[in-house]
């Protein structure tokens, strides 16, 4: 799915910071299902970047409230609510 398919507006989607470049979306799957139902998780390769897509807003907040500052995988986790991405056509 392209990124732009996210929902940003309702406060579902969580920016996830922190790991290593190796790091894949079914690594991360385990860590955030466990605070609801994931819709998505794209991780944006040799950046560590992800988006992860709740189905729940509370879910999504849950989520950054408790893996904020968490280590996993060996690395610290940065979590904090997904913006939308800048529109390319607004660019000065």
């Amino acid at each position: 799915p392209r990124a732009g398919s996210f929902q940003y507006a309702d406060g579902t989607t969580l920016r996830v910071t922190g790991f290593g470049s190796e790091v894949r979306n079914t690594d991360l799957q385990p860590e955030f299902g466990e605070f609801g139902h994931v819709l998505r998780i794209h991780v944006l390769q040799g950046k560590g970047i992800a988006f992860v897509e709740y189905k729940d807003k509370d879910d999504a907040t849950d989520a950054m409230e408790a893996l904020d500052g968490k280590k996993v995988l060996g690395c610290t986790l940065s979590v904090s609510a997904a913006g939308p991405p800048p529109d390319p056509r607004t660019r000065t």
